[in-house]
């Protein structure tokens, strides 16, 4: 099951430009601080968690989720010779939106290098590469002190579809932030790859559901109808996604996915009476 939370900061993000860096194409370099201690209480918020690497977001909207490398305590994660080396060893291990490959180096400061990648010039995911990371093994070396990204929304179309985000728009076609409205497939390993899951703000156990099978058929306030009608006192919510637009009802409750060229080709997704988790 994927997650989404929404969370928030109050900092700033710093400035951008300052010598001794390494400037791309797309602008000019993050000029904040290249270390920040990573805070890993359950209250932290991202950029709290990422530290520097939080703060080189240019994100439009909230920062999404980030985090650092656990080289401790049983973390599959080992320091590398090279900061290089240690993006590709964080990626084979993490859940980043994109992989080592498609970082470009933004900023060199002596035993960090910063790496970022850019959605139109701007930093939608970066990561903090430190010469002072200590592994399991005892070793000390590169590894991946903290890393950031930016809502999937502002990501590629392609990138956020490869990690399993179907992004939404509102009454103007502007992207919403996935922390709004989402929907996703099912875990493959829980066996609910042919159900989606549409959820508004945090996800919290309950959904919305398309095609529900097996198990999840017994937690759902309605039945899933593929050929269903639009209820008088239904909702519009001015999202749209493939071709259709929701609404809401309350008896039952459920979602509304109307076609957005036949008003009459209507698909009703109950809502989940229990929480819904995979493990």
């Amino acid at each position: 099951m994927i997650l989404r939370a929404m969370l928030s900061t109050d900092l700033t993000l710093a400035g951008r430009g300052g010598a001794g860096s390494v400037v791309r194409s797309s602008g000019e370099p993050y000029d904040g601080p290249m270390y920040v201690k990573p805070d890993y209480a359950d209250e932290a918020t991202v950029i709290e968690r990422a530290g520097a690497a939080g703060l080189a977001l240019e994100c439009e909207g909230e920062p999404f989720v980030g985090g650092g490398g656990d080289y401790v305590d049983g973390g599959l994660e080992s320091v590398q010779e090279s900061a290089e080396e240690a993006l590709g060893n964080y990626d084979e291990h993490t859940a980043m939106p994109v992989s080592a490959d498609d970082f470009a180096v933004e900023r060199t400061d002596g035993d960090r290098v910063l790496f970022s990648f850019d959605v139109d010039g701007e930093t939608n995911v970066a990561a903090v590469a430190a010469n002072c990371v200590t592994d399991d093994n005892d070793d000390t070396g590169w590894g991946i002190e903290g890393w950031a990204q930016c809502d999937p929304a502002e990501l590629p179309g392609s990138v956020a579809a490869q990690n399993g985000d179907q992004v939404w728009t509102d009454g103007e076609g502007n992207l919403v932030p996935v922390t709004e409205v989402t929907s996703f497939e099912g875990a493959e390993h829980c066996d609910w790859k042919e159900t989606t899951f549409l959820t508004l703000g945090d996800y919290d156990g309950h959904a919305y559901l398309g095609n529900p099978t097996g198990y999840l058929e017994r937690h759902l306030t309605t039945t899933y109808e593929p050929d269903g009608s639009l209820p008088d006192a239904a909702t519009d919510t001015g999202y749209e996604h493939d071709g259709r637009r929701l609404w809401l009802g309350t008896e039952p409750k459920a979602a509304y996915l109307v076609s957005t060229t036949d008003p009459d080709d209507v698909e009703r997704w109950p809502w989940t009476t229990d929480e819904i988790w995979c493990a």
